[in-house]
């Protein structure tokens, strides 16, 4: 189907600002024009609870907790997008606001380090840090220390959740993929479709790569590129989510097509009328909050991973 009205119109707003593509502008500029959107997004329901933590003094790590009531279903650790470059916990606090709001949960998400400040595996390092953190403090996090612990990530975020979910699948419950970067070969069919260059071009992708994993030969290690793990047998159950307009979208169903090979269980969504990075606007964009809505009642039936 085309490209939703309210998508359309967001496109609009970001050409008429003008300026070069973000891969061919200086860093601090695509910074502050990737958090541009923020005021439009609003502020969501609000929260009983709401708080900024350290997670870890020694390696600054740091997350924002949101929780609708004292007692919560589970925890949600959220990684949000940007390429591993753009993007912070302020870019994803609207929308983790509906989801506590909307699946019982408390979520936290995470201020991962950036690249190029630190490339990788600095952000899997820490989205690693922060599931140990969660598993051990889902009992203050949620009044119920056998409260299953979840991850959720939109695309490099859904890279990191990904990865994170194959290195500590032991004591993940599930993991919800959002348009995820699941592999370094920019090859795919949804890669060279005109209609797919939208909020993520080939290019841009090309440039978060060489900002995260500037050394080629480390992009194919499954911390960065999950869809190369030879085994994904044990994973987490899945919920991968994906929009009809997206350069990822092929490595996206590439991915979810592997762990149902490997009998993970899995349910796929193919999102019609959305580009890339939609869940994150969940005020703008309509489709978001319906997508939230499912995501919640798939997070209602995660128990303890075994």
């Amino acid at each position: 189907m085309p490209l939703d009205a309210a998508s359309q119109k967001m496109l609009e707003t970001m050409r008429a600002a003008g300026g070069l593509p973000l891969h061919e502008i200086p860093l601090a500029e695509a910074r502050k024009r990737a958090l541009r959107n923020l005021p439009a997004l609003g502020n969501g329901p609000t929260m009983s609870h709401e708080e900024d933590v350290l997670i870890d003094a020694d390696r600054p790590l740091s997350a924002r907790i949101f929780k609708r009531s004292r007692h919560t279903l589970g925890v949600v650790l959220v990684f949000h997008g940007g390429g591993w470059v753009l993007g912070n916990v302020d870019a994803v606090t609207p929308m983790s606001r509906h989801l506590a709001q909307l699946a019982g949960m408390t979520v936290v998400a995470v201020e991962y380090r950036k690249a190029p400040e630190h490339r990788y595996p600095a952000a899997f390092d820490d989205a690693v840090r922060a599931v140990d953190w969660a598993a051990a403090h889902a009992g203050a996090l949620t009044g119920s220390s056998a409260a299953p612990v979840m991850v959720l990530g939109e695309s490099a975020g859904g890279n990191l959740a990904a990865a994170v979910a194959l290195r500590r699948a032991e004591v993940l419950a599930c993991q919800i993929l959002c348009c995820p970067v699941t592999d370094c070969t920019m090859d795919y069919p949804s890669y060279a479709h005109q209609d797919n260059q939208l909020s993520l071009t080939r290019e841009t992708m090309g440039y978060f790569w060489d900002q995260y994993v500037p050394e080629v030969a480390r992009r194919t290690e499954p911390s960065a590129s999950p869809l190369r793990t030879t085994g994904l047998a044990g994973a987490p159950p899945a919920m991968v989510v994906l929009a009809e307009y997206d350069v990822l979208r092929d490595e996206g169903q590439a991915y979810a097509d592997r762990l149902a090979a490997a009998g993970v269980p899995v349910s796929t969504r193919l999102i019609e009328g959305q580009m890339h990075g939609f869940l994150a606007n969940v005020n703008l964009l309509p489709g978001a909050l319906s997508t939230l809505e499912d995501i919640a009642a798939f997070l209602k039936t995660a128990g303890p991973h075994v």
